[in-house]
This record gives C-alpha cells, structure tokens and sequence, in this order.
C-alpha cells in the first residue's frame, strides 16, 4: 500500500539538518551577493573619483600664442588643494577595495574540509 504525501507535510517532517542545510545555503548566497555589490560600488566610486581627477588635470592652454589656461579664474593654489584632495580619496577608495576583496577572500573563498583532504 502506497502513502500518499503533501510538501507541507514533508516540511513537518524534514530533519532539523536539513532545514538548517537549506537556510544555510540561503543566507550564503544572501551575504556573498551583499559582498560583491559592495565590492562593486566602490570600484565604481573609484571610478567616479578618477574621473573627476582627469578632469582637474585638463588645464590645457588655449592656444599656441599664449599660456592662458583654459579655465576661467584658474587658481594654483585652489587647484593644488582640490587636486591633493582627489588623489588622497583615490588612495583611500583603493585601500577600501582592498580590504573588501581580503573579506571576500577570506569568508567566501571555498575551504577544503579535513574531511575532505583525508579522502
């Protein structure tokens, strides 16, 4: 005689590993897609951050003729101030992706089990 059987009943009746397997299975995936959209965000940060430097260093003349700098009101020390500013942050978002990819390394890198490496 055959029996008969639901999902919801197999759920009732689902061991408590292997409930706590698929949670971790969830929450897994949940953190390592958290940890690449940071990783994401700050490298474009770094991007915008590099963009607005190549943007300080466009102070081309304009013309052959004179050394005028294209910039109206262009002031050297205003420019050193803000171009010292940037290339602090690009330094500083470096060394944040750095430690982001070292968290991700070290949480989310696949580790052998002693298990594992015995067999």
């Amino acid at each position: 005689m055959s029996t008969t059987t639901n999902r919801f009943e197999q759920r009732l009746n689902a061991s408590g590993s292997g409930i706590r397997a698929e949670r971790s299975a969830i929450v897994k995936k949940q953190a390592e897609s958290a940890q690449a959209k940071f990783l994401t965000k700050l490298n474009d940060e770094l991007l915008v951050l590099e963009d607005t430097r190549m943007k300080l260093e466009d102070i081309n003349v304009d013309s052959e003729l004179t050394t005028k700098v294209v910039a109206e009101g262009f002031d050297a020390n205003t420019w050193i101030l803000k171009l010292n500013a940037i290339e602090m942050e690009i330094e500083n978002k470096k060394v944040e992706i750095t430690v982001a990819e070292q968290v991700q390394t070290r949480w989310f890198t696949p580790i052998l089990l002693e298990e594992e490496a015995t067999a």
